[in-house]
């Protein structure tokens, strides 16, 4: 019985000192809200970088800050280096940016993946550098402008709106049973907005182009062609064919006038 005993004392104060250890070990250890490594945020990047939401983007790189900010420049027309950028991130797959620039604010989105357009507005958000209406553009110069830009001629429309307000001149128009409206820079004469609403048919000799012909319309405008996409919606609804499809964790809407296959509205965004 006595051999036993200090046969064992060996293997107990091999115990202890493991367990001792163990406890000096863990003692050491950093609980894990403070540790630096799990505590970081990163609030914009340069690079592009690996995804790793839960989506059809996993682990798929994106273009990266600086790269989807020319582009956003370039599609804005941004060429004078002495602008303001009062915003930049990364959220729901693509990058928001808006700049100041002269007497604008721009705002502009672009996927972070692919790089495309998704989103683009400009506001006049400056006057005084106007001291009085001869600063302006007349009436007639800014609706030339607006006809140009919706490639109407004036003596096929009805002018239903022609008014300044707050620095813009404002037009609508009605031409082949589509009511088309523009605002125009009163100072600059930019195009700061315009927008294509078909109101009624053209005339009663005139047929819908059809379902199928207004999808291989949409499609290649989203350039889907040859990709696998989820058709939600495809319908005629007030003279429209509206169309939304999913593709790669993305939901692409578009309204084909249901006479001319005119895209009268298009918009892209990142599908929840």
């Amino acid at each position: 019985m006595k051999k036993w005993t200090l046969a064992a004392i060996p293997a107990v104060l091999l115990s202890i000192a493991l367990i001792s250890g163990c406890t000096k070990v863990a003692a050491k250890r950093e609980p894990y809200g403070n540790n630096p490594d799990t505590t970081k945020t990163h609030h914009s990047e340069d690079h592009g970088h690996k995804s790793h939401h839960a989506d059809n983007h996993h682990n798929i790189e994106t273009i990266g800050l600086d790269k989807a900010r020319k582009l956003a420049l370039a599609e804005l027309e941004i060429t004078d280096s002495d602008y303001t950028e009062t915003k930049y991130e990364l959220d729901d797959g693509k990058y928001e940016f808006e700049f100041i620039c002269g007497d604008y604010e721009y705002e502009c989105d672009i996927d972070a993946y692919t790089g495309k357009v998704m989103k683009c507005e400009t506001e006049r958000i400056y006057h005084h550098h106007y001291s009085s209406s001869s600063d302006r553009i007349n009436t007639d110069k800014a609706r030339e402008i607006a006809l140009a830009h919706f490639e109407l001629d004036a003596d096929d429309c009805i002018e239903r709106k022609a008014k300044i307000d707050d620095g813009e001149y404002e037009f609508k128009f009605i031409c082949d049973g589509c009511e088309y409206e523009c605002d125009i820079d009163a100072y600059t004469g930019k195009v700061l907005k315009s927008e294509i609403e078909r109101k009624y048919a053209p005339d009663s000799n005139t047929s819908y182009i059809g379902l199928d012909k207004a999808r291989e319309l949409a499609i290649p405008h989203f350039e889907l062609s040859g990709k696998k996409y989820i058709e939600k919606k495809a319908k005629l609804d007030d003279y429209e064919y509206e169309f939304e499809f999913i593709c790669n964790g993305y939901e692409y809407e578009c309204d084909i006038d249901a006479y001319t296959g005119k895209i009268l509205k298009s918009e892209i965004e990142y599908d929840d």
